[in-house]
């Protein structure tokens, strides 16, 4: 369960790579411009540990695991139902914050759950998680661009 949700919001953070182009053209601003909507991503991603990190010191593993998978869920159906770009890059930047929870807490819910002896291989599986998901959604999100459902189901 705790690889899924590193699976998830990893996801979340490179499928929208595809369809920057897309938005840039919807919303009639440069590609550059539509890039932010991964930046904004990777910027959560960036100011989220310093959040959920000391609030899982201070309040357990469970209440940052479970904040934060609502919290990733939630934007997503904002960027999807955005009218605009701005809506659509503050929804990127609040799934990134709130993705990096599971990036954050599961390795040290590995270390609280599994002795040294066990505890490299839990992690070895958690490392392919994170870096499964970036692997996998271009794929998913071009396959999704190019077909009639349009760049808004790749946050659906």
């Amino acid at each position: 369960m705790l690889g899924y949700t590193t699976l998830v919001s990893a996801f979340a953070s490179s499928i929208f790579s595809t369809a920057t182009g897309v938005v840039a053209r919807e919303f009639g601003v440069s590609t550059e411009v539509g890039l932010l909507g991964l930046s904004f991503y990777v910027l959560g991603f960036a100011f989220g540990p310093i959040f959920w990190a000391p609030l899982s010191e201070l309040k357990g593993r469970r209440l940052p695991l479970v904040l934060s998978l609502f919290g990733v869920n939630a934007p997503q159906f904002g960027v999807a139902a955005g009218k605009d770009l701005q809506t659509v890059l503050l929804c990127r930047f609040w799934g990134g914050m709130f993705g990096a929870g599971p990036l954050a807490v599961v390795a040290a819910v590995f270390s609280d759950m599994f002795d040294n002896k066990t505890r490299g291989l839990a992690l070895t599986l958690f490392s392919m998680t994170v870096f499964s998901g970036p692997l996998l959604a271009p794929f998913i999100g071009g396959f999704i661009i190019e077909s009639s459902l349009g760049w808004r189901w790749t946050s659906w």
